[in-house]
This record gives structure tokens, sequence and C-alpha cells, in this order.
């Protein structure tokens, strides 16, 4: 059984980087942008589920990202879920508020991200939740500006309290 992994993509350059990534991902193991696959080496679905949960629908199965997508406003959620890889991440993983931390690092941890906190904990528990073991999370973000830095804080803060036992990659 492979050890799972929880991508956290945090703030516009982190979702920017997040999409990059996840789209190698797709084509490393034969997937097209819906999570179906396409393959033709079995060895590309040898390690699928580090990070990919698996659905059956309508007969084929589905990959469905382990991952979150989070910003402090909402126009970089919107363009994920919009563009070409918006149905391949479950709805409740966008994460967002409306206002921007505006290159803040303190509006980040102390107000809006602290705003936003308890709904990422509560989708951040839900994945713990799915997982079978739990390697650890990779965290995508900014170290410059406010979402990236500040919320980013904020968020592996979280993490270190929740599951103090687990890897965290940033």
């Amino acid at each position: 059984m492979p050890q799972e992994i929880l991508n956290i993509s945090i703030g516009q350059a982190g979702n920017q980087v997040g999409q990059a990534f996840w789209e190698t991902i797709l084509a490393e193991h034969g997937l097209d942008k819906n999570g179906l696959y396409h393959g033709t080496d079995p060895q590309q679905q040898a390690r699928v589920g580090v990070y990919f949960s698996t659905v059956e629908s309508q007969g084929q199965v589905k990959h469905i990202p382990r991952s979150m997508q989070i910003d402090l406003e909402s126009g970089v959620c919107n363009r994920i879920r919009s563009g070409p890889l918006g149905g391949l991440f479950r709805p409740d993983t966008y994460i967002h508020g409306e206002s921007g931390a505006g290159n803040n690092w303190a509006k980040g941890y102390y107000t809006e991200g602290a705003e936003l906190i308890e709904n990422i904990l509560d989708v951040l528990r839900k994945q713990i939740e799915e997982c079978d073991a739990l390697q650890g999370f990779q965290i995508i973000q900014s170290l410059g500006g406010g979402t990236g830095s500040g919320l980013g804080s904020l968020v592996m803060a979280k993490i270190r309290e929740e599951v103090p036992d687990r890897m965290l990659s940033t």
C-alpha cells in the first residue's frame, strides 16, 4: 500500500505552480485532465495512489487528486475551476476568501487568514480521514506577498498541531 501525500497550494503563485505540478503528474500517470487513465504502460498506474484517490463512475475508474487549492481572494480559484483542470479537483477543496492579503504577511496570518483557517482545517481533516496511510503534506506557496507567506505559515502551524508526526514539505 503506497503512503499518501496531500498537496496544498496556497496563494496565487502557489496555485499557478500547483497547476503545472498536476499537469506533470497527470502525464506521468497516463491520466487525462478529467482523471481518466489513457496510458499505455501499466507502470504508470503503479504508484498512482500516492497523490490520487480513486472513484468508480459509470464503469470507469476516475483518479481524484488529494489536493487543496487555497487563496484569500476568489480570482485564482475561479480561474482554476473554470480552466482545463477545473473538473479534476473536488469542488469542496477550493477554499478562498474575498479580500486578499495585499502583499501583507500579517493579513495572511492574523486577520483574513485567521478568518478562513477553520474552513481550511475542516477540509484538511476530511482529506486526512480519507487516507489509509498518510505520509505527509506537500505545500506549494510563495514566500513573498501575503497569502502564500502569511496564510501559508498559519496553515503549516495548524498542520503541526493537528498531525505532528507527519512529513511537511514546502
